[in-house]
């Protein structure tokens, strides 16, 4: 078996930062990369365009956690 080389070393590490997310049951909403203060869910801007606030996402039981997630555009 032949091995590739590690192209990944070579790239620049992207910067990460804690952001604050919400999850409820096994769905994890994240920022949105641009509108600060807005969640999406998975699968935005590929099979629908919703956005959601934290108090909307409060409202629909999701938890507050914190991950590291690559920087914002804001």
């Amino acid at each position: 078996m032949t091995s590739l080389p590690k192209a990944e070393a070579s790239l620049p590490k992207a910067e990460v930062h804690q952001k604050i997310v919400f999850v409820k049951g096994e769905i994890t909403y994240l920022p949105h990369y641009v509108y600060k203060h807005m969640y999406v869910s998975p699968g935005y801007g590929l099979t629908h365009e919703e956005l959601f606030t934290e108090k909307e996402l409060r409202n629909m039981g999701a938890k507050q956690q914190v991950m590291m997630l690559w920087s914002r555009s804001w």
